[in-house]
């Protein structure tokens, strides 16, 4: 009997012996690889909380506020060769900034405050066309991506030139765009 139990050790132990082997681990070389490429586009974005500005013209005054301020929320997304951002407010005809007919207000009697502090008129070239700039903003690896609210409040001056304006509703267009530079 300590025969067979030697036998059946000594078979339990080849078995183990050549199993082990027959499972070992196989590579197949050299790995195959994935290039892996994700694109995050530049974006600029402007969004206004108001779609109108209502104004009570009184003829001959310096002081027709409108009645509220529009909140222009500038946000952005921008690529390492960019350096600046700045908004701007324009009309596209600075003679005609508003118009009821043939009577016109021209953009030089719009003035705008940014944040309380005046802006001044829309008597500027800007990009887009006569306006202001509302902010320009230096764009660092800090703020590559982030967005910016600016209040603007409008008023009209009708103290110089528009004397002879007649009564009505006159209206006109106030565009916001933002632009990113190199």
């Amino acid at each position: 009997m300590i025969k067979f139990n030697a036998l059946k050790t000594a078979a339990a132990a080849l078995v183990l012996l050549v199993s082990g082997s027959a499972f070992a681990q196989v590579s197949s070389g050299a790995g195959s690889d994935v290039t892996l490429n994700a694109t995050l586009q530049e974006t600029l974005t402007v969004s206004l909380d108001q779609t109108a500005v209502n104004f009570a013209l009184t003829s001959g005054s310096a002081a027709n506020a409108g009645d509220v301020p529009v909140v222009a929320t500038t946000s952005w997304i921008l690529g390492p060769g960019r350096t600046d951002v700045k908004l701007y407010a324009y009309f596209d005809d600075p003679t005609s900034a508003l118009a009821l007919g043939t009577a016109k207000i021209a953009s030089d009697a719009v003035t705008a405050s940014v944040g309380g502090v005046t802006a001044g008129a829309f008597t500027n070239v800007v990009p887009f066309g006569t306006g202001i700039t509302i902010f320009d903003q230096a764009i660092t690896d800090l703020n590559r991506t982030s967005s910016k609210s600016s209040s603007v409040t409008l008023n009209i001056d009708l103290s110089t030139g528009y004397a002879q304006l007649p009564a009505g509703v006159y209206t006109g267009t106030l565009h916001f765009q933002a632009q990113a530079t190199t």
